[in-house]
């Protein structure tokens, strides 16, 4: 049995409270190594568009790693210390990134201000497209990441389609929201454990809409020899010690050393954690009456099928245009669904595709 810890870097399974080791969420329809949004060897493009309303299908140049993450100090110093040669690459990519000095802090490596101000800011559309964004850790050639094992937040918990609809997204943000509370109060803990007086100088994050972007950043040059000598002091040529240092401090962690160091927050995280995770493994029941959700996107294809959307454009569940007149007809919030069930079996709609398309926020209780 997969856990929910098997899924994220490996340092946390030591420390993380019980409702980690709880049997993972499987997201059969999201599938990373044969891209569902992307026409592949395997599927045609025609297949993949049967399955989303999204405006285009994913790029097999980026799939859906256009995005630039942010790695906490201590998954860094966890890229680096490993010696294992297929994470090779990925010590190469981050080492470039270290010397390039753009994004590099004592309390992670991200994108500069200016790359996280338009990503915040984009067409959200352009989601896919490698030419608008793609990570630098995403290997072209293989289609993968060179630094899977010590990814981040982001990278654990996106999936582009959820088995369990809405329920699976909050589910998947509630995790998202947890690891990126714990990556921030982690790498601040071994910042203050190895480098005191850099953790002192730490500015507080800043927001896309309150991000300041300096002259220097605009041009897209890294910091000067004064910023760059300001920001790491006497760590200033030795960043890859100190990322080092701050993953064996974390990796050292005891399960009540972590419970004092995240304190209130973590608990309150965890139980929004926990109650995402049960909406997910106990499905609903079906509603007595049902109607259609008003922002559903209902687009038709040819040979006379129709893909629903509900929860999100990136996820569309295809159905027998004559089916969903049909749906539209005797689903309307008006009638008990105990009514419309003659002519819903008549159309061949089970009970399980009515929940399914509860799930993905089609259909809604009345």
């Amino acid at each position: 049995m997969a856990r929910i810890v098997d899924s994220l870097p490996s340092l946390y399974s030591q420390f993380l409270p019980d409702i980690f080791s709880a049997e993972q969420v499987n997201e059969s329809k999201a599938t990373c190594d044969d891209c569902a949004m992307c026409e592949t060897s395997k599927h045609s493009e025609a297949e993949a568009r049967r399955h989303t309303n999204f405006p285009m299908l994913f790029s097999t140049g980026g799939k859906c790693c256009t995005f630039f993450p942010s790695m906490p100090n201590y998954l860094v110093g966890g890229l680096l210390a490993d010696t294992t040669p297929e994470l090779a690459e990925g010590r190469r990519r981050m080492l470039e990134r270290i010397h390039g000095r753009t994004g590099v802090t004592p309390s992670a490596i991200g994108s500069s201000a200016v790359h996280k101000l338009l990503y915040e800011k984009k067409d959200p559309f352009v989601f896919g497209n490698p030419d608008a964004v793609l990570c630098p850790y995403y290997a072209k050639d293989t289609g993968l990441c060179t630094i899977w094992r010590f990814r981040g937040a982001t990278c654990s918990t996106y999936f582009c389609k959820h088995d369990a609809g809405k329920d699976g997204v909050q589910y998947w943000r509630a995790l998202k929201d947890f690891l990126g509370m714990i990556e921030w109060e982690l790498s601040v803990y071994a910042l203050w454990k190895v480098a005191p007086a850099l953790a002192r100088a730490l500015p507080t994050p800043q927001s896309a809409e309150h991000l300041s972007v300096s002259s220097t950043q605009i041009t897209g040059r890294p910091p000067s020899d004064g910023e760059y000598a300001a920001l790491w002091s006497d760590w200033e040529g030795r960043e890859a010690e100190l990322y080092k240092a701050c993953h064996a401090v974390v990796s050292a962690l005891t399960p009540e050393e972590f419970k004092r160091v995240v304190g209130g927050d973590g608990l309150a995280f965890t139980s929004v954690v926990e109650h995402a995770y049960q909406k997910v493994v106990n499905p609903p029941k079906l509603p007595e009456v049902l109607t259609f959700n008003p922002e559903v996107v209902v687009k038709f294809r040819p040979g006379g099928e129709a893909v629903l959307s509900g929860y999100s454009m990136l996820d569309g569940v295809p159905m027998p245009a004559k089916a969903f007149w049909v749906l539209r007809a005797e689903l309307s919030g008006l009638k008990p669904l105990e009514a419309a069930r003659p002519r819903l079996k008549e159309a061949d709609i089970s009970d399980e595709l009515l929940l399914n398309l509860v799930r993905m926020d089609v259909l809604r209780a009345a």
